[in-house]
């Protein structure tokens, strides 16, 4: 938040003039007002009562001059009475400093003798408060008042340091208007202009002038340190701290070339300095190119994309307008081609114009330029020599929030698997930053294996540019993500899409096994039954009748517990007696059902029996992993990564 946006929420409730006119229309039918009446009712407010002042520089907005309902009627109450307000804030200043403030805004009389007796008690507080109460007073004497001003302009050019309240005090004069607003901003705005070098730059009077004048929220403060910008670094820094005051003299600077402009608005961060950098991304490389840098960074905020997501203007210039494919039924044409034409411009200037403490990078921008910009991977499941599985395992024997490793070999996708685990940890805020910048060494060293010798080493040096804009738990996710498959083109243009999957060998997966399930519980049910008979009996009758009971049980407790309320104690008794039972009983039933298939087959092939069984076993696996490996390449790496890390940007 910037500094005057908290100063507005310390010193005074802040309204604007809409707002206003809404609370007053809706309430108007309660009070018999009609709702044309509430301009007039406004300027009542403001003028008669002074309940509400407007704030100098605002654009129509008003500030509430009491905090709570309580001082404002003491300070009513006292309002003929300044010798008693005086008497009891002589006993607590603490207590009586704001009903101070609210009488001088509420008295008609003239507040000087009240003031001066505050101001002559000589304690900073008394002074402090009568330089606060300039500036909501109605009536003031013009030489007292001259001659507080004269007292802190006295102190800001002695060099001796003003304390925050002293300094938000006085640019709360200055915005206030009105001759006492007017002197000070006056006499802070001929301050601005004496020679730098007659001063000296670096005197804390110079860098507190600017500050005060930051304060003040108006516009020609706005335009003086705009002026000073080019020569003195504490303008600028101060004209940021005004926040979105700000922005239209930045976005002037900026559209003539001052790179410092931009990356002020870029600081700002809100939907208007996003607003403010559009234009600029068609101007001259000099300013389009920081100014898509820092829009790659806003596009990070739901609010800008939804402040930039109207309208049918289209940015000119170079785009890559297959990135937003996914996103076309949900954005505009004015948002699709900011975010094509700043991923062209990112793609191109990968090395030219990035600005200083630049926040992470949107997925929307890095992961689509990925698919562009990465390298050819040589060895996506690399062997894992010594040097790489002792950085493994350190990592994930040092941080407490990551699984550990396997103890006898590591493979590469148990390095994916933890660089991921990391990711998540980090979004988490569960990992501690020791472990971060060991992992950014693991990540540097797996991209190294999977590139392999690259013969482009520039291609790989930008690549990894891109990869260095990204959050880090994004980051992470997308470099594990070479653990399932590389990243193409279309799986971001199918982002939209539902994940297709294998129906034909999904069904026919389904089918094997359903049929091996059916085929030993049938045989093994009767070799069972055959048993407890003493007919072609496979082990001991006991056995048999032992296991049947607890299939039986197994069969019954089952859809028991699922009738039961989730985890009640009924349904956690029933799913224990299922487990128990299932245990004991699938590994005899499954081993009657192998005994009785072999025996039955050996009727018909002989000895040949049991490889057809294990054949048709190996058969069914192979088929089961086949068909886990086509699910993994069949879903969408990007969509598994957004929805883990930035759900919010997934397309509808």
């Amino acid at each position: 938040m910037d500094r005057q946006a908290s100063d507005d929420a310390n010193d005074r409730r802040v309204i604007t003039h809409l707002e206003l006119l809404r609370v007053i229309r809706s309430e108007g039918d309660d009070f018999n007002l009609d709702p044309g009446e509430a301009d007039g009712l406004i300027r009542e407010i403001v003028e008669r009562s002074r309940l509400l002042i407007r704030l100098e520089g605002k654009n129509d907005t008003y500030g509430f001059r009491h905090l709570t309902l309580q001082e404002y009627l003491v300070a009513l109450e006292l309002r003929a009475d300044w010798h008693g307000l005086l008497r009891r804030y002589s006993r607590h200043p603490e207590v009586w400093h704001e009903v101070v403030r609210l009488w001088c805004g509420l008295s008609s009389d003239d507040s000087t003798p009240l003031l001066r007796r505050i101001y002559e008690l000589g304690s900073g507080d008394g002074r402090l408060l009568t330089l606060r109460c300039l500036a909501e007073a109605t009536r003031v004497d013009s030489a007292f008042a001259g001659e507080v001003i004269g007292h802190y302009v006295s102190a800001l050019e002695s060099n001796a340091k003003l304390s925050e309240p002293t300094i938000r005090a006085l640019g709360a004069l200055g915005s206030s208007g009105g001759p006492r607003g007017d002197r000070l901003m006056n006499h802070l705005l001929w301050m601005a202009s004496r020679d730098p070098s007659a001063v000296s730059r670096n005197f804390m009077a110079r860098r507190q002038m600017f500050r005060v004048l930051a304060a003040t929220g108006r516009a020609d403060a706005v335009d003086t340190l705009i002026s000073l910008t080019p020569t003195e670094s504490a303008a600028r820094t101060e004209l940021r701290s005004m926040g979105e005051l700000a922005i239209p003299a930045l976005a002037r600077a900026a559209r003539d070339g001052s790179r410092w402009a931009i990356n002020h608005i870029g600081r700002i961060g809100t939907p208007a300095a996003a607003e403010a950098l559009v234009p600029l991304l068609d101007t001259p490389e000099s300013t389009c190119v920081p100014a898509a840098w820092w829009l790659a960074a806003l596009l990070n905020s739901d609010d800008v994309l939804t402040t930039l997501n109207k309208g049918k203007e289209v940015i000119p210039g170079d785009r890559i307008d297959w990135i937003t494919e996914p996103f076309h039924r949900e954005t505009s044409p004015r948002l699709r081609s900011i975010i094509s034409r700043t991923a062209w411009l990112i793609r191109e200037n990968l090395d030219k114009g990035v600005p200083d403490t630049l926040p992470p990078l949107s997925p929307l921008i890095v992961l689509p330029l990925h698919v562009e910009l990465q390298p050819k991977v040589e060895a996506r499941l690399f062997t894992i020599d010594s040097e790489l599985k002792e950085l493994a395992r350190k990592i994930a024997a040092e941080d407490p929030a990551l699984p550990s490793l396997p103890h006898i070999t590591v493979i590469a996708a148990d390095v994916y698997r933890l660089i991921d685990n990391i990711g998540t940890a980090a979004q988490a805020g569960a990992i501690e930053s020791g472990t971060v910048r060991q992992a950014e060494r693991l990540i540097g060293e797996v991209l190294r294996r999977a590139f392999g010798e690259s013969p482009d080493r520039s291609a790989v040096d930008r690549y990894e540019r891109l990869l260095s804009t990204l959050d880090f738990p994004v980051k992470s996710g997308l470099v594990a993500s070479l653990a399932m498959r590389v990243c193409r083109r279309d799986d971001w243009e199918q982002l939209a899409r539902p994940t297709p999957k294998p129906l034909l060998l999904g069904v026919l997966t389904r089918t094997v096994w359903s049929c091996i399930g059916l085929a030993l519980a049938i045989s093994g049910g009767i070799q069972l039954i055959n048993t407890i008979r003493g007919v072609d009996a496979w082990g001991p009758s006991w056995l048999a009748i032992t296991v049947v009971i607890a299939l039986v049980i197994a069969v019954i407790s089952f859809p028991i517990a699922l009738a039961m309320v989730p985890e009640s104690i009924e349904s956690d008794t029933a799913y224990f007696f299922f487990g128990i039972s299932a245990i004991v009983g699938a590994p005899v039933l499954i081993g009657n059902g192998f005994a009785a298939t072999q025996a039955f087959l050996r009727v018909y092939i002989g000895t040949s029996s049991w490889m057809l069984i294990i054949g048709v076993l190996i058969f069914a696996v192979w088929l089961l992993f086949a068909y886990v490996g086509r699910l993994e390449r069949f879903e969408n790496p990007f969509r598994s990564l957004l929805h883990k890390y930035a759900p919010h940007l997934l397309p509808a």
